[in-house]
């Protein structure tokens, strides 16, 4: 059922019955959007912020989910030396990423969690690949397990299924 609110012109004092706007839907736990670098963001962005309190601005609109993934486990990033949250996507979810990359070269992808951004990448080039790792400086073994934790949580929580 709609809302109503009842606008008043001053002009006239007419009054016009129009439905209320509606709220964004709430973001899913985990997802994967466009960010915008600019000041403001583009209309529908929202403001988000990342594991170093730096603003972000995330499309509205997610590419992929949780649903697009089947495994999150750490590991160590042999060539940087660093821990990552490596994430297995499904083949819908390789596609999704493929086919984003593909169109975003320059651009941003936010990986957000819970409402955080845990990494920003800038997309150098077209990423056809099924694992994809998630890497900040800042992620110690305790973060990173707790991150990959989590996100097997959400994926069992969205798709129904048992994650390892």
């Amino acid at each position: 059922m709609a809302r109503w609110v009842l606008a008043l012109f001053v002009l006239g004092w007419s009054a016009l019955a129009v439905p209320a706007l509606a709220q964004p839907p709430a973001a899913p736990a985990f997802y994967a959007a466009a960010v915008d670098d600019g000041v403001a963001g583009l209309p529908g962005d929202r403001p988000l912020y990342d594991l170093q309190g730096q603003r972000r601005w995330v499309a509205p609109a997610p590419f992929l989910t949780a649903r697009s993934l089947t495994e999150a486990r750490v590991r160590l990033n042999a060539p940087t030396g660093l821990l990552e949250v490596a994430l297995r996507l499904t083949p819908a979810g390789a596609r999704a990423l493929r086919d984003f990359t593909a169109t975003h070269t320059g651009g941003r992808i936010a990986f957000v969690l819970d409402g955080v951004v845990l990494t920003a990448p800038v997309v150098v080039n077209r990423l056809n690949v099924d694992v994809i790792g998630l890497w900040d400086r800042t992620f110690d073994a305790e973060t990173a397990e707790r991150i990959a934790a989590r996100i097997r949580q959400v994926i069992a929580e969205e798709t129904g299924r048992s994650v390892a």
